[in-house]
């Protein structure tokens, strides 16, 4: 209901956000099921999935589980905070299904879509500004407000549970401008290749302080806010996270999960989850990790 609340509110947009993201979900539903010779059998839905094998998928069904719970607990405090989980389903100890995340592209994608001639890789303003509108724009302050929204959620989530490996093939937007996460497989004290790059507390890069307006806007101004928010609302379920992060990694675990309740701990105030977002800010250990993986996978940073 309130994805289709917000097709309405794009609707002026709606050529670009087609040309950027691709076909609404409704509508591409609409067109399969009226081709398909189940389409008017109750229950009928229409979803895709990536199979996997050669990959133990168990820690990203954890990973995933935490998310869930993460969004529960944000809408139990009635916090205007976005989170999308995706079904995960492991089928064997290497083998399993997983769930694309539709109506969206990595920002990788979206950056090399809307290179100049140059091969000038543009930034997140610019990829906004040609999908959504102008600055000053209706559609683009909505857009703005809906990453705000899922960036702090995401943030959080990033601090609480040590998320590596947040390069921008991994960092999708949707067709309203929200944040997704995508592919846990580093996290919990986990990390990418024999060097830790990412030291910061999570991933705010310059791209995303532009996008909101800088340091001084009203977005920023809400995600700061709903950053906090996010962050207490997880500290106090601290106990319940550590239950099920215990019942899901065992005992040779144990190291990681007193980590988790360990950096839950150090946060006794405001200033505290302030502190954890200027050290993110623009981290040179993050410019460093993206310049890498451009080096190595060509991912745009």
């Amino acid at each position: 209901e309130e994805d289709a609340a917000l097709e309405d509110a794009f609707q002026s947009v709606q050529q670009s956000i087609v040309g950027t993201f691709g076909e609404a979900l409704r509508d591409r539903e609409s067109r399969v099921r009226a081709r398909s010779p189940f389409g008017a059998l109750p229950g009928w839905a229409l979803n895709s999935v990536i199979v996997k094998a050669g990959e133990d998928l168990r820690q990203e069904q954890l990973a995933m589980q935490m998310v869930e719970f993460a969004a529960s607990a944000f809408a139990e405090d009635n916090l205007n905070l976005r989170l999308r989980p995706y079904r995960i389903t492991c089928t064997g100890g290497n083998a399993g299904l997983v769930e694309v995340v539709r109506g969206t592209r990595s920002i990788d994608q979206l950056k090399k879509r809307f290179k100049g001639a140059t091969g000038r890789a543009p930034t997140l303003l610019e990829v906004y500004v040609a999908s959504f509108g102008p600055p000053y724009s209706p559609t683009f302050g909505l857009a703005q407000r809906e990453f705000a929204r899922s960036l702090a959620a995401y943030s959080a989530i990033s601090f609480v549970f040590a998320v590596k490996d947040r390069h921008y093939a991994k960092l999708l937007i949707d067709r309203f401008g929200r944040l997704v996460h995508i592919d846990y497989g580093f996290m919990l004290g986990g990390h990418p290749g024999a060097v830790m790059w990412e030291t910061a507390p999570f991933k705010m890069s310059a791209d995303y302080v532009e996008l909101l307006g800088g340091t001084q806007s009203p977005a920023f101004a809400e995600f700061a806010e709903l950053l906090v928010e996010a962050i207490f609302s997880l500290k106090r379920r601290t106990s319940e996270i550590v239950a099920l992060l215990a019942m899901g990694m065992g005992r040779s675990q144990g190291s990681a999960v007193r980590d988790v309740a360990a950096r839950l701990s150090v946060i006794r105030t405001r200033q505290d989850v302030m502190r954890l977002l200027t050290t993110s800010m623009d981290s040179r250990r993050d410019r460093q990790f993206d310049y890498y993986k451009l080096c190595t996978n060509g991912i745009f940073p």
